[in-house]
């Protein structure tokens, strides 16, 4: 399931996903406090910056409009903790468009009628979001077992050691042999423990994967994407580290995955690797 939210806003800073974060807990909030309160039991109606453990059954992006005027000014990441970067002004007719997909229906339900219900959304740094128009969008079918996906919003994969992982090199070659085994290791333990915990119902219930994913680099970049949450940020502040922000190195571009056909489907719902629900890991199915 696939919704596409068009809001008006006057700006957005360079670091933006926890603006987006506290949409939808707001609107969760609005329109479903006990499903609110599943997903994030720490936070309040309007905080979006808290990270909780609990596995969201959902990913996001964010599409910015292609016209906009850029300058460098001051903005909170979280309380009155301010950082100097990029912010983004926009026209007074452009949109800018949250798309959400999830495996859940009752989750989707909530959000698009908190959505509705609420309409205008005050999400931080002094930036409002006016949710103008939501439509509910298409699925691409998964048929076979084997499925090219492309990247809407960059992927997040980590080993135990907390390291970043990157199925290229450092010259930005996919990787091959051994050491595409231990990403691929990697990306099917995250996915055998998110999808135990995702699958809740039926015979499925506590299922990981019913067979090993294959992940095949096609055309992948490394990115480094700046990032902040709310305890995140605390805890930079408790040091007194000057930048609060987290830099999370992490990839997009196409990719191939084989595997069963449930598994699939799943990472197309659900979202591809770590911290899907702080809008990473969104695809789309290219063929």
């Amino acid at each position: 399931m696939r919704i596409r939210v068009n809001c008006k806003t006057e700006k957005l800073p360079i670091v933006y996903r926890h603006l987006f974060m506290s949409l939808i807990i707001q609107a969760l909030n609005a329109s479903d406090r006990l499903l609110k309160e599943e997903f994030y039991p720490h936070s309040g109606g309007g905080d979006g910056e808290r990270h909780t453990k609990v596995v969201k059954p959902f990913t996001f992006s964010v599409g910015l409009p292609r016209r906009s005027r850029v300058v460098k000014e001051r903005f909170c990441v979280a309380g009155d903790v301010e950082v100097e970067d990029t912010v983004f002004y926009f026209d007074p007719g452009e949109y800018v468009s949250l798309y959400v997909s999830s495996c859940d229906y009752q989750f989707i339900a909530s959000l698009y009628n908190g959505l509705l219900e609420k309409r205008s959304f005050e999400v931080g740094s002094g930036i409002s979001l006016e949710v103008h128009r939501v439509y509910m969008l298409s699925e691409r079918k998964i048929t076979g077992d084997c499925v090219v996906f492309k990247a809407h919003s960059p992927v997040s994969i980590e080993g135990k050691d907390g390291k970043r992982l990157l199925p290229i090199d450092e010259n930005g070659v996919g990787k091959d042999g051994e050491a595409l085994r231990v990403f691929n290791d990697e990306f099917n333990a995250i996915h055998g423990r998110l999808f135990r915990e995702l699958r809740g119902d039926g015979e499925s219930r506590g299922v990981g994967l019913y067979r090993p994913l294959v992940f095949r680099p096609l055309a992948v970049r490394k990115k480094v994407v700046k990032h902040a949450i709310k305890d995140a940020v605390e805890r930079f502040v408790h040091k007194k580290k000057e930048v609060p922000l987290m830099y999370l190195t992490v990839f997009e571009g196409t990719f191939e995955v084989s595997g069963d056909e449930r598994d699939l489907l799943l990472l197309y719902q659900a979202g591809v690797g770590l911290r899907t629900g702080q809008g990473f890991g969104m695809v789309e199915v290219e063929r």
